[in-house]
């Protein structure tokens, strides 16, 4: 399907960037990610900061973004982090 090469397209761009700018999107999304935990929970007076890009509605995202995800997906963010800090390639 044509959203999987665009992901694919996507990922080997980033994966094309320095690593200082990798670790920062990393950091990015992770904060992002617990903003919109945050939201979700309803807790927006802790949010400070949102996705505000053409046509994306943050809480619509934040919907998705619950306890029963939010851990799986801060790991991920955290491994990826731990695997740059350390010299490695953003393609595992």
């Amino acid at each position: 399907p044509e959203f999987l090469k665009n992901i694919v397209l996507w990922a080997r761009k980033i994966a094309g960037w320095k690593k200082e700018t990798q670790l920062n999107f990393i950091r990015y999304c992770t904060e992002i990610f617990r903003l919109a935990l945050l939201q979700n929970y309803g807790s927006t007076e802790l949010v400070y900061k949102k996705i505000s890009a053409d046509g994306f509605k943050w809480d619509r995202f934040s919907q998705f973004i619950s306890g029963a995800n939010i851990e799986v997906i801060l790991t991920e963010l955290s491994e990826a982090d731990y695997h740059l800090e350390r010299n490695g390639n953003a393609r595992r």
